[in-house]
């Protein structure tokens, strides 16, 4: 290895994902770091392909999600689907921010390698990126499941209970898993006084 001080500056540089604040602008209690949600996405995706026998290359679907979000380390807080979806900045914007950045990383260390792994995932050309995709989103409603309650709730809740339902066809494997989330969101969402409509039900005839 040429370049020690680099790689080591780099691993530096993206340590600031573990300060980087998810959910920004909503409730205090849904934030988190965006390295605490890799690290379960990235035990997800090895435990989720071992126990339901998911034809995939695991060491990349791991890349994939370790760099998935690398995107967010220059900024101050993430900006999330909760923020697209509640109108405080566009997907177009979000997109370009977060492709931005990477070139950025890129070009300062070098890291074509990792940059590329982004692309597959942000282009769903691979099936481990269409993996990656799904789990991040099954991973982001067990996270909304766990902090949810009756005084902090996302205002667009149909997208909440929807938000894997386009994703599962590429793995009905996982449908079982899925349906396990939806029914931990129905308990939720009944306890806390909200309707849990009929269609949300229906991913599995997608």
């Amino acid at each position: 290895m040429n370049n020690i001080n680099g790689l080591l500056d780099f691993y530096n540089e993206i340590n600031k994902l573990k300060n980087t604040v998810r959910y920004n602008g909503a409730d205090d209690i849904f934030k988190e770091s965006t390295a605490d949600h890799t690290w379960r996405l990235a035990l997800m995706c090895i435990d989720l392909k071992e126990k339901n026998n998911i034809d995939i290359d695991i060491t990349y679907a791991v890349k994939i999600a370790l760099i998935h979000d690398m995107c967010e380390y220059q900024q101050n807080n993430d900006i999330t689907i909760v923020d697209v979806i509640d109108g405080r900045v566009t997907k177009k914007d979000k997109k370009k921010l977060e492709l931005d950045t990477m070139k950025v990383l890129a070009e300062r260390y070098s890291r074509n390698d990792i940059f590329e792994i982004w692309m597959d995932y942000e282009n769903q050309n691979s099936k481990e990126s269409k993996y990656v995709k799904l789990l991040d989103r099954m991973e982001s409603t067990l996270h909304i499941i766990d902090r949810l309650g009756k005084d902090n709730f996302i205002s667009n809740l149909d997208a909440v209970a929807t938000y894997c339902d386009k994703y599962i066809a590429n793995f009905p494997e996982l449908i079982p898993v899925l349906r396990g989330i939806k029914d931990k969101l129905k308990v939720k969402f009944i306890r806390i006084g909200i309707e849990w409509k009929m269609e949300y039900d229906m991913f599995d005839n997608l």
